[in-house]
C-alpha cells in the first residue's frame, strides 16, 4: 500500500506486513497520546512542556519512518550494462563511463573474458544468472547488452522476475533494453535434423551458411562426416545459401557425426557434432489388393517382406474369386492351406472378400485402379470407413483408372478428391512419360516412366514431383487416416537397374507418409530444429492414448497433464552434464531405480525409452549467435520506452536512528534533571 506524502514523498507499507505495520503505528499514536496527557499535568501549558511535546513527535516520526518505507521522487536514471559472449575490445571500450551504471560480464562460457582488457571498466561484476542483475540493481531503468546477447529462456527469466516483484512494487516498470550486436561468425544456422530415426529412414540435415561480412564472396565448403572420420557428403557454398546433407545408415544405435566447414584454402574452419539415435522401425501389416499380377506389386511385396512386414495380397482370377497370398504371417488368417515354397508364403484361393475386420488390423491397403473400381459397395464403404478410422490408402492411378471418369466421379471414396473441373476429360491416357522423380531428401536421380494424367493438388501434400515440378503422389488427409494417389507403377525399374537403395528411401518415403500412424503411447520425438545445451532446460513430452496409464514418472522429470496438447505429460529436464541422455517411462509404482519397466507398460507403450544428447555452450557457437541476436533484438523492440522516467529511492534510515536516540536521550536527560 502506498501514500503520497508530497509531491517528491512516497510512503509504502509493504502488503504482506500491513497488519503488523498498522499496528505498530497505533500503538505510537496511543504512546505519543499517553506521554504528551502525562507530561501536561506534571508540567501544564509552560515552556518546557512544549519542548517535551516537540520531542515526543519527533520520536513519533522518527519510529514511523523506520517500521514504514519512505522514498523520494528522483529522475536519476538507473542503468546497467551486460557483457555477453561476443563482447569486442571496441565494444568495451564504446561504453560510456558513468558512475551510475553497474557492469555486469555473464559467464555462460567459463573464462571467455580472459582475452578482453578490462582494465577500463569500473569493478565488473562477474554474475552466472542474468536473475542476479537484478538483485544488485532493483530499481534498474535501463539495460545495456553487448556481445552475442540473451536467448530467449534468459529473457523469459528477466521478465518473470520483474512480473514477480511488480505486485509488491506498484512503481516498478519494464526497463528499457538497448542492445548492441557482436560481429557475425563464419558457419552454418537455422539447422535441422531428425533426432531419432528408425532402421531405413535416410539421415538429413540441412541449413542455411553464412559468413563474416569480409567474407561474403568467398566459397567454402561444408561436409559431413561419420562416427569413422569418413566424408559421406559434401558441399560448395557461399553467404547466406542453403545446404542439405544426407547419409544411408546401416545400423542401430547412437551416432554422433561431424559436420565441417572448409574456406576455399582447405583449411578446417571449425567441426561441429550431430547426433541422433536410430532404432528398429515398427513393424506394420500391409495388404495388396490388385485386378491382376504385376510386376510393380510382385517387386513391392518381395521388399516388404524383406523387411520382414507382414504381406497379405489378394489378386483377383475371376469376378467372385481371388488368390489370397500372406507372407510372414504373426496372426492366424482365414483359410490359410497351401503353402508356396518358393517365397516361403501361403497361397490360397477365396471367393470371400476381405472384410472390416482384416482392414481394421492393417496398416496400409495398395490398390491398382481396376482394383478401385472393382470394388462392391460394401467393400468401398468398408474401406471409406478404414480409412476415415486411420488406415492408410496408396491408389495406383492407372489407365484403367483414367479411362472410367465417370465411375470415379461417382466412387464414394474418390470423388472428394476428384471432380469434373480438377480431372479434365481430355486427359490422354497409353502415353507414358519420362522424367526424374524428385522427394524430400531423395538423394539421387533416376528416370522413371508414370502415367500421362493430372493429380488435382487442392487440399492435398505433394511427396513426389517430376523435373518439370509435375505431380507424381499426393497424398490427401481423410480422417484419421490418409489416401495418396499415384501416377507412377514402374518403380521397380530401379531395383531391375540395380538401384535398390534408391527404390528403397521412395518406397520409406511413400509408406511413412501414408501408414496408420501409431496409436500406443511413448515419448514424442525432439524438434528437428532445437538441440539442447548443458545447463538450459528442455522439455519432455509423453504421449499417453486411451486407457494406457493414468499416472506415469520418469527419473530426474516431474510429468504434468499438458494444457496444450492432448493425452500428452510434459515435463522439463535440466541438463547438468554433456552427452546422451536416456529417459524411460515408468509406473508410478515402479522404483526410479529400475532398470526394467513393469509388464502394463511393457504391453502397452511402443516407445518407453528415448536418447537425448546434451551439447557443450562451446558447441554451434554461430547459430546460438544468431538465435541471441533475434531474441535480443526482439526484447529491444518490445522494450518500453520511457523517457525521463520517475522512479522512486528508499530514504537512507540512519537519519531515522539518529532521530530517534538524540530526542529519546533528551526526553531522558529532562526526567532525570529535572
Amino acid at each position: 500500500m502506498i501514500f503520497n506524502i508530497t509531491e517528491n514523498l512516497q510512503l509504502a507499507l509493504p502488503s504482506h506486513l500491513i497488519a503488523i505495520e498498522y499496528g505498530l503505528i497505533m500503538l505510537s499514536f496511543i504512546t505519543l497520546g499517553i506521554t504528551v496527557f502525562t507530561a501536561y499535568k506534571r508540567l501544564h501549558y509552560s515552556r518546557r512542556f512544549f519542548v517535551i511535546v516537540l520531542l515526543n513527535m519527533l520520536s513519533f516520526c522518527a519510529i514511523i519512518g523506520l517500521i514504514s518505507d519512505i522514498k523520494i521522487k528522483t529522475q536519476t536514471e538507473m542503468s546497467a550494462v551486460l557483457l555477453t559472449y561476443g563482447t569486442s575490445q571496441q565494444q568495451i571500450e564504446s561504453i560510456p563511463k558513468d558512475n551510475n551504471t553497474q557492469i555486469f560480464l555473464l559467464s555462460s562460457l567459463p573464462n571467455w573474458q580472459a582475452s578482453l582488457d578490462l582494465s577500463t571498466l569500473t569493478k565488473p561484476l562477474l554474475i552466472d544468472n542474468v536473475g542476479e542483475i537484478l538483485l544488485y540493481q532493483p530499481q534498474i531503468t535501463q539495460l545495456s547488452v553487448y556481445g552475442d546477447g540473451l536467448a530467449t529462456p534468459e529473457w523469459q527469466i528477466l521478465n518473470s522476475l520483474i512480473n514477480s516483484t511488480a505486485h509488491e512494487n506498484l512503481s516498478k516498470q519494464q526497463f528499457n533494453v538497448n542492445f548492441y550486436p557482436s560481429s557475425i561468425r563464419t558457419g552454418p544456422v537455422k539447422l535441422n535434423w531428425p533426432k531419432q530415426l528408425v532402421l531405413g529412414q535416410p539421415f538429413y540435415i540441412s541449413g542455411t551458411f553464412r559468413a563474416q561480412k569480409q567474407d561474403e564472396e568467398r566459397i567454402f565448403k561444408i561436409s559431413l562426416s561419420n562416427t569413422y572420420d569418413e566424408v559421406v557428403d559434401e558441399f560448395l557454398i557461399k553467404h547466406n545459401e542453403r545446404f542439405n546433407l544426407s547419409a544411408s545408415l546401416k545400423s542401430q544405435g547412437l551416432f554422433t557425426y561431424q559436420l565441417k566447414v572448409f574456406d576455399d584454402d582447405q583449411t578446417l574452419l571449425m567441426s561441429e557434432p550431430v547426433s541422433f539415435s536410430v532404432t528398429s522401425a515398427e513393424k506394420i501389416k500391409v495388404v495388396i489388393k490388385q485386378s491382376a499380377a504385376s510386376f510393380e506389386s510382385k517387386h513391392l511385396k518381395n521388399w516388404l517382406a524383406e523387411q520382414g512386414e507382414e504381406v497379405l495380397v489378394f489378386t483377383q482370377v475371376s469376378k467372385n474369386k481371388h488368390i489370397q497370398q500372406v507372407v510372414n504371417a504373426t496372426t492366424d488368417v482365414e483359410v490359410i492351406s497351401k503353402p508356396n515354397k518358393g517365397d516361403k508364403s501361403t497361397v490360397n484361393i477365396i471367393d470371400k472378400e476381405f472384410t472390416s475386420i482384416l482392414l481394421k488390423d492393417t496398416d496400409l491397403l495398395y490398390m491398382d485402379g481396376r482394383a478401385v473400381l472393382s470394388l462392391t459397395q460394401e467393400e468401398s464403404t468398408q474401406v471409406e470407413m478404414a480409412v476415415k478410422n486411420g488406415l492408410g490408402l496408396i491408389i495406383i492411378v492407372d489407365d484403367e483408372l483414367l479411362l472410367s471418369s465417370n465411375e470415379v466421379l461417382s466412387h464414394s471414396l474418390l470423388t472428394r478428391v476428384f471432380s469434373q473441373e480438377s480431372w479434365p476429360l481430355s486427359t490422354k491416357v497409353n502415353q507414358g512419360l519420362t522424367t526424374i522423380p524428385r522427394w524430400l531428401h531423395s538423394q539421387e536421380e533416376h528416370t522413371l516412366s508414370y502415367t500421362n494424367a493430372i493429380l488435382p493438388k487442392v487440399n492435398g501434400e505433394v511427396l513426389v514431383e517430376g523435373n518439370d515440378s509435375q505431380t507424381l503422389a499426393i497424398a490427401h488427409n481423410y480422417g484419421l487416416g490418409t489416401a495418396t494417389f499415384s501416377l507412377i507403377n514402374s518403380s521397380y525399374q530401379w531395383l531391375t537397374s540395380d538401384n535398390k537403395s534408391h527404390y528403397s528411401r521412395y518406397w520409406q518415403h511413400i509408406i511413412e507418409n501414408t501408414a496408420r500412424s501409431a496409436q500406443e503411447s511413448g515419448w514424442q520425438k525432439s524438434p528437428i530444429e532445437q538441440i539442447y545445451f548443458q545447463g538450459n532446460t528442455q522439455p519432455m513430452c509423453a504421449q499417453l492414448n486411451g486407457d494406457d496409464i493414468s499416472d506415469l514418472q520418469v527419473e530426474n522429470i516431474n510429468l504434468l497433464p499438458s494444457v496444450v496438447l492432448d493425452s500428452a505429460y510434459c515435463g522439463v529436464y535440466l541438463s547438468d552434464y554433456l552427452g546422451w541422455h536416456n529417459f524411460t517411462l515408468k509406473n508410478e509404482k515402479t522404483d526410479l531405480n529400475q532398470v526394467n519397466m513393469s509388464t502394463s507398460l511393457q504391453n502397452n507403450i511402443r516407445s518407453n525409452s528415448q536418447s537425448v544428447f546434451v551439447y557443450s555452450q562451446r558447441n554451434w557457437l554461430t547459430w546460438q549467435q544468431l538465435l541471441k541476436h533475434e531474441a535480443s533484438h526482439l526484447a529491444h523492440k518490445n522494450s518500453s520506452k520511457i523517457a525521463d522516467k520517475v522512479s522512486y529511492l528508499p530514504i537512507d534510515k540512519l537519519a531515522f536512528w539518529w532521530l530517534l536516540f538524540i530526542s529519546s536521550s533528551l526526553l531522558w536527560y529532562e526526567r532525570k534533571i529535572f
